[in-house]
């Protein structure tokens, strides 16, 4: 009895064995499915939040490129000739060249998606502007005590009277550039101080004459001792190509009207048929405001965004465009330059200008087709271009910076990126 009792027993642990065994295995084939389904969840979940990322760029491509509607959808991957997700995308203006994209991957795609992430950017797009603070097809005068921030570039004569200053941008540049072949291309009858630790030019396509030591009428620069400060080199017979017709202005003047159009509306009027006087103060609220017939500012424009557009002259400045004659038509103060766009483009093909009064204080950008006189104590930060002569009186600052108020058609800018988070 006593042997067929160690028998049994064997058989149970035998059996127990087995089951323990059994399970075990069970437990291996579900554990190693589990971790098997994590790891491809978690593939495809960074698949979906790199698809996501795709997203982001494409909608910052698009807004570069002005050619976005929100939302769009995009297939990643089609480059590579194998597409491995889609990505549905949201543009949402902010305003102040700011943007708010939300972009969510979906693997394989959305329609079957498996697995989907979602990024959220918050980008500035700098539009692409003109790489000098000033830039004309005629010649550039300038005053004694005008201070310059950036480059200055002319297809004329670029005469300096004296007791200016040029200091770098943030670009590191302050260069002056002209493309004429005339002697005294630029021309110095005072002394011009070149401020900063940079290397800088001035270029002429004009004749010299090394042996007369630069400083004769026969030269492209004329008087380079009154050179002051600063590691500047004077190139003449340079090679310059002139600015051509098509690169000034250089924003797309059809998309600018058509940007005015689009936001006019009823109470907020953009589109002005006839000509407007302001007795009171515009709040253009960041759009674009299209004068037809010109327009004539007697009030100031304090704490307003936006682009005044005049395709016209109004009756009363037969000369301008735009014209703030008025002694309280002033822009801004030395507190609160205002981020506004001045820019007169007539389509009459008659060269009209902007009137300017003192107390001018701009971020912007400034065209007109004909000449322009910037008198004393106007302030611009921005970009400055002039179809035929510039004139920049006394005390007048001229900066090289962003303009404040984007413009249409002017390429791809540079990408800010304020925020990007998974949501």
């Amino acid at each position: 009895m006593k042997t067929k009792n160690n028998k049994g027993m064997a058989l149970v642990a035998a059996i127990l064995m087995m089951v323990v065994i059994a399970v075990l295995g069970v437990a291996m084939v579900l554990l190693t499915s589990s971790e098997t389904r994590k790891e491809v969840k978690s593939r495809m979940g960074g698949s979906a939040l790199y698809i996501a990322d795709a997203g982001i760029e494409k909608g910052i491509h698009r807004i570069n490129a002005e050619n976005y509607s929100s939302p769009f959808t995009v297939v990643i991957g089609t480059v590579t000739g194998e597409a491995v997700g889609e990505a549905d995308v949201t543009v949402q203006p902010q305003g102040a060249d700011l943007y708010k994209i939300t972009s969510t991957g979906h693997v394989p795609d959305i329609a079957s998606s498996r697995e989907d992430r979602t990024i959220r950017a918050v980008v500035r797009i700098e539009p692409e502007q003109p790489e000098e603070a000033m830039r004309s097809v005629g010649p550039i005068t300038v005053a004694s005590n005008v201070d310059v921030v950036g480059s200055l570039r002319s297809n004329s004569w670029i005469k300096f009277n004296g007791g200016n200053h040029i200091t770098e941008d943030e670009n590191g540049t302050c260069s002056v550039i002209t493309s004429t072949g005339t002697a005294k291309g630029v021309w110095m009858d005072g002394k011009v101080y070149w401020d900063g630790a940079g290397h800088y030019y001035i270029k002429s396509n004009g004749p010299t004459n090394a042996s007369k030591g630069g400083d004769t009428d026969e030269t492209g620069v004329y008087e380079e001792s009154q050179i002051s400060n600063g590691i500047v080199t004077v190139v003449e017979n340079a090679g310059i190509e002139p600015i051509e017709a098509a690169e000034i202005p250089f924003y797309d003047l059809d998309l600018l009207k058509a940007d005015a159009v689009a936001q006019d509306s009823v109470g907020h009027p953009t589109v002005f048929d006839a000509e407007k006087t302001y007795d009171t103060e515009l709040n253009m609220a960041g759009k674009v405001h299209w004068y037809k017939n010109g327009v004539l500012f007697n009030k100031e424009i304090l704490n307003s965004s936006g682009t005044i557009l005049a395709t016209g002259v109004h009756s009363d400045n037969t000369d301008y465009g735009i014209s703030f004659k008025a002694a309280n038509a002033d822009i801004g103060d030395a507190g609160n330059f205002q981020k506004i766009n001045l820019i007169v483009d007539n389509e009459a093909g008659e060269d009209k200008s902007i009137n300017f009064n003192s107390n001018i204080y701009v971020q912007g950008y400034i065209y007109c087709p004909g000449d322009l006189s910037l008198p004393s104590n106007v302030h611009v930060r921005g970009v400055i271009e002039v179809g035929e002569d510039s004139d920049v009186s006394s005390n007048v600052e001229i900066i090289y910076d962003d303009i404040g108020y984007s413009l249409p058609g002017g390429g791809e800018g540079g990408v800010t990126v304020i925020s990007w988070q998974e949501m």
